[in-house]
């Protein structure tokens, strides 16, 4: 059996499936003997925790957890599955048709809302409304995240299986408030006396905040209802991973 890679951003993504709140930096062995990674945010964290994945024996690689919906029509804690990612510069990839094919019917058989289309990889937190309008008429993207076209990129140059599932948990309606990424460090962490100190400074924010919360809660829900820490053998029946 092929040894999965799964590459989460956020602890808080992690979570669905190792059972627990890893570290950033962590490589956890999974049940089934596949790997997860807690990268931190961005292309360069991904790129680097996907190389170490590859060392270490996986042959297939799933970029996991959230995503900001950019099409006015995806709710939150709908799971986006990409036909392509698309990284900052325009470069496309396509994600493993058979394996994307066996992710939705697992989802769909759990009652889960689903979007196919095409992911965005962006450098920088999309905050507002209208940055994400213009994201979309100019992309077409239903959704973005700041690592999965990194790790596209990664699988098509060790020609390797690669697949896409993330949750949305911002709407395209949805702000993402100053005081959260200004709290934010390089790696994702929330340092909370920082967001404390914004929300003392801007307390309109924390409307914005609750929302995102909201938003968030939904997209952990729809990650655990897709998998969990004892639910992995699902990987076997994709035939990417069971090769």
């Amino acid at each position: 059996m092929t040894v999965v890679g799964i590459c989460a951003a956020l602890p808080q993504e992690a979570r669905a499936i190792a059972g627990l709140r890893p570290r950033i930096g962590d490589q956890l062995r999974l049940p089934g003997g596949h790997l997860l990674a807690v990268t931190g945010m961005g292309a360069a964290r991904a790129r680097m925790a996907g190389m170490r994945l590859l060392d270490a024996g996986t042959s297939a690689l799933i970029s996991w957890g959230t995503a900001g919906a950019l099409a006015p029509s995806v709710d939150a804690g709908t799971l986006v599955i990409p036909e392509r990612v698309v990284d900052s510069g325009g470069q496309a990839f396509i994600t493993d048709e058979v394996w994307r094919e066996c992710m939705l019917r697992r989802a769909n058989g759990r009652l889960l809302r689903t979007s196919p289309g095409v992911l965005a990889q962006v450098r920088a937190v999309i905050r507002t409304p209208g940055e994400k309008r213009d994201l979309y008429q100019r992309l077409g993207a239903i959704a973005v995240d700041m690592e999965s076209a990194a790790l596209a990129k990664l699988a098509w140059e060790a020609a390797v299986p690669f697949v896409v599932v993330r949750a949305v948990s911002d709407t395209a309606r949805m702000s993402i408030p100053g005081s959260v990424t200004l709290a934010m460090d390089a790696g994702g962490r929330i340092r909370v006396l920082r967001l404390l100190s914004g929300l003392l400074r801007h307390p309109a924010d924390m409307v914005a905040l609750v929302r995102l919360a909201r938003g968030f809660r939904a997209a952990a829900a729809a990650l655990a209802t897709f998998v969990g820490p004892s639910d992995l053998d699902f990987l076997r029946a994709c035939p990417a991973a069971s090769a």
